[in-house]
């Protein structure tokens, strides 16, 4: 169901569209629980290491596209709050343009970089032929991984949480059965992941297309729909492209601190592969009123509705520090039991390392909640320049532990790193976003003022 965020009791509408996002993201994470288990369970450590230790490098080239796709969620809701149909699906329409340009070039790029990239970040001789494999198909299939994002995107964009909700149910389901299919019964190996992936988003991307074209008339393209619209590419460039660096920065300094592990063992690499797909898992109600309060924002934003856009901001702001309270508890209590469910017997050994990491970045998990907060009101209010230099600092934090903390400290630094790059994104944006807000009331008090002039 389509909500209009931009009239109605705040916390309401907030919380019953969270809902239905917290219940998919339970499914996702239901999926990359059975994706990770089944590696590590059926093919072993070897493999879930190789898998953990492509991680960043393959989102350093898809984390650009992201933050084009991620723009569309913003400029949707900002079309949408001034009930603009035509303008919304000419923005899904630039976007999906302008994101094919950009993945035909970057995945391309990856694949023929992908081997010495690999080596560049000291990945182990005996991980490197399945860690090459996974990232070549994971990047050869990220244009059906996008627009099938591209499609969630735009249902998230007008409230329509609910649909997306059944899409992620039927995904979690037909994904996981190809899963185990093409690892199982067919062998596969790691390939089997990337294959399941992409034929369970494009198929069920169809039918939900189809089914959305059916439901709301916001869903029927017409001809000029698809014309080409410089304003809205330049306003889904200026917003995507600087959330697409920060993508790049953070992936980067990912990557640094990824050829640290790798020169550890093959237990620490898999140990932090499991620790950060628990990380995944455990913190995504935080990750969830994040992605809430920029559709709020960019509605209210696109309406003007800027003493409500405030409202909403706080009542978001409090809920979350609830929420990295509750995240912080279930690691403390169920974090080593967690943990355990992702390897075999073989691999007990990584284990401890994937809690060590867990455990320590929870104590951090309220510098978290306001990284999501500062980093989705930002896109929605359009000030993609912000989240860039969030990405910035968070690079230059993870850079600074990896070159100068991780030889010294070993793994203990390790575990610090996401800490540090909270850190320095927050100081970024915090005081900025609050600058934002200041001249928005400043505006609106100058334009009520001019109103009550021109009546007199």
């Amino acid at each position: 169901m389509i909500k209009d965020m931009t009239t109605g009791i705040p916390s309401r509408k907030l919380i019953s569209f969270a809902i239905p996002i917290f219940i998919s993201t339970a499914f996702v994470q239901l999926q990359s629980v059975f994706d990770t288990a089944i590696i590590g369970q059926i093919l072993g450590m070897r493999e879930l290491a190789a898998i953990g230790a492509t991680n960043s490098v393959t989102f350093l080239f898809s984390g650009f596209i992201g933050g084009i796709v991620g723009a569309t969620t913003m400029t949707i809701a900002k079309y949408f709050g001034t009930h603009n149909q035509h303008k919304m699906r000419q923005s899904i329409c630039m976007a999906a343009y302008i994101m094919l340009i950009f993945v035909i070039f970057i995945s391309g790029l990856g694949i023929i970089c992908s081997y010495p990239l690999l080596e560049t970040i000291n990945t182990p001789v005996e991980l490197m032929p399945s860690a090459h494999l996974y990232m070549c198909l994971s990047l050869g299939s990220m244009i059906f991984t996008q627009l099938s994002s591209l499609l969630s995107c735009a249902m998230n964009a007008m409230g329509d949480s609910t649909t997306s909700l059944v899409y992620l149910i039927a995904n979690t389901f037909f994904n996981s059965g190809l899963d185990y299919l093409f690892i199982k019964v067919f062998s596969f190996g790691v390939a089997g992941i990337v294959f399941a992936s992409v034929i369970s988003k494009v198929v069920l991307s169809i039918i939900f297309y189809l089914y959305m074209r059916k439901k709301s008339e916001w869903f029927v393209f017409e001809k000029k729909d698809f014309q080409w619209n410089s304003q809205i590419a330049k306003d889904l460039l200026k917003l995507g492209v600087p959330i697409g660096f920060q993508s790049m920065g953070i992936s980067i300094g990912s990557v640094i601190l990824q050829s640290g592990v790798n020169t550890l063992s093959t237990a620490v690499i898999s140990g932090y592969t499991i620790g950060t797909k628990v990380e995944s898992i455990i913190v995504s109600p935080m990750a969830i009123f994040g992605s809430t309060i920029g559709t709020y924002i960019g509605q209210n934003y696109g309406a003007k509705n800027f003493i409500r856009l405030r409202k909403g901001f706080w009542i978001i702001f409090r809920w979350e520090l609830v929420a990295s309270i509750a995240c912080f508890a279930i690691v403390q209590l169920f974090g080593w039991q967690i943990c355990e469910l992702f390897i075999n017997a073989n691999g007990e050994q990584s284990v401890p390392y994937a809690f060590q990491y867990i455990s320590t970045i929870s104590f951090f998990f309220p510098l978290l909640c306001l990284v999501h907060i500062y980093t989705n009101s930002q896109k929605g209010i359009g000030n993609g320049l912000a989240s860039m230099t969030g990405g910035i600092f968070e690079l230059t934090a993870r850079i600074l532990v990896s070159y100068f903390l991780v030889k010294k400290f070993g793994y203990s630094a390790v575990c610090l790193a996401s800490p540090c790059a909270w850190v320095g994104s927050i100081i970024a944006m915090c005081p900025w976003f609050h600058y934002k807000l200041h001249k928005m009331d400043q505006k609106k008090k100058k334009e009520q003022q001019e109103n009550s002039s021109n009546q007199k």
